[in-house]
């Protein structure tokens, strides 16, 4: 038969809510001082695993790099995109567009075209207007 180390407890709150209040013998007291870092690490997680909770590390990432097999093998169940900015079909669109990334850093000139280009720079002469 399981036997249980906890009671819980519930005292009303200033609000009239209830919280849990766990019951363990060796609770930890503030202002104690402890040699290294490890040893109140270890008297925390004794009382941890007494009162019924434990602070655990996340042993599992939940973002992990993806193989490229992995990656082939989502994008082939998608329909490509058209994405804008380079015009062309892909599995990126405009938002995440490697020539714009690679643009943005600073590597070269963007190979795509750019709307209104050196018209900023150009003075406008009567000839030039067509209504």
């Amino acid at each position: 038969m399981y036997n249980c180390l906890l009671e819980i407890s519930s005292k009303p709150t200033p609000k009239g809510t209830k919280y849990w209040v766990p019951k363990a013998n060796n609770k930890p007291v503030e202002g104690t001082i402890f040699d290294t870092i490890e040893a109140a690490l270890k008297a925390y997680k004794a009382y941890a695993r007494e009162a019924g909770f434990e602070n655990d590390k996340g042993e599992r990432s939940t973002k992990r790099l993806q193989s490229h097999a992995e990656i082939d093998m989502i994008q082939s169940n998608r329909s490509p995109r058209y994405c804008r900015t380079c015009m062309t079909y892909g599995f990126h669109d405009s938002s995440n567009c490697p020539t714009k990334k690679k643009w943005l850093s600073g590597d070269d000139s963007p190979n795509y075209p750019t709307k209104n280009k050196g018209l900023a720079d150009e003075p406008m002469y009567d000839d030039d207007y067509v209504p």
